[in-house]
């Protein structure tokens, strides 16, 4: 009896090693490293209020980083899915400029959050001795963690500067100093992602374009002439993916 518990028990060791190790060699972890250049949609509106008042909007393209993590499981080569934990600053970043009476105004307005965001991307693609190209298509949720609404200005008497933070909070009845922007965002991405093997795994090169789908305002209620914002960024990040089993 012993001797039978004790050859089941092997068997199913064994069997466990070659289930892990099957797994394991299509599994591949890495590091994301990059940046984000976003702004928020419908800024034509923006740039049409601002030229009715007599002042002119230009956009900037607003820069920040992305920092995190990647998992990645291959079905076989053409084939996987991918997932990442990513840090990533997202925002809007634009100059106005004005005439005056006492010469031109210039104020540059920037909103940046911060964001923990996870996406999961179907990867497709194919592969040329050590070269490999894949499609990336899939949702992502982010949650804001903190940020920053700033403003400055060569006119202080006239429209001071200042620097405040993002509140997650709806914005009161009666209103107030802060930008109120909405916690959650959900999305799309799309990108693709070129790399070349060296040693274990492969060093790699990421390009996509995200698109929220939640209008980032957080307004108490919406006027008769309100319009929704979206998150839109275009980022890059580069690192290397290691692939157990190899």
């Amino acid at each position: 009896m012993k001797k039978q518990i004790l050859l089941n028990a092997i068997l199913l060791t064994v069997f466990l090693w070659g289930t892990v190790s099957s797994f394991s060699q299509n599994f591949s972890v890495g590091d994301v490293l990059g940046m984000d250049f976003s702004s928020y949609s419908n800024f034509s509106k923006v740039k049409s209020e601002a030229e009715a008042a007599g002042a002119t909007v230009k956009r900037n393209p607003h820069v920040g980083f992305r920092l995190g993590i990647m998992g990645a499981y291959s079905f076989n080569k053409y084939i996987g899915l991918q997932t990442e934990i990513v840090f990533d600053r997202e925002g809007e970043k634009y100059t106005v400029t004005s005439p005056t009476p006492d010469g031109e105004f210039k104020g540059v307005y920037t909103i940046g959050v911060t964001y923990l965001t996870i996406p999961i991307l179907f990867k497709a693609g194919s592969e040329i001795g050590d070269f490999k190209i894949y499609g990336l298509l899939g949702p992502y949720i982010s949650v804001g963690l903190a940020g920053r609404d700033k403003g400055t200005s060569n006119m202080e008497n006239l429209n001071p500067s200042f620097s405040r933070s993002v509140s997650f909070e709806q914005e009161p009845q009666n209103g107030d100093d802060q930008k109120h922007l909405k916690r959650l965002d959900v999305g799309l991405t799309i990108g693709v992602e070129p790399s070349y093997k060296v040693g274990p795994g492969d060093i790699y090169l990421d390009l996509r374009y995200s698109f929220g789908f939640l209008d980032v305002q957080n307004p108490y209620e919406k006027g008769e002439n309100y319009y929704a914002r979206y998150n839109r960024c275009f980022g890059f990040s580069v690192g290397y993916i290691y692939t157990f089993g190899d």
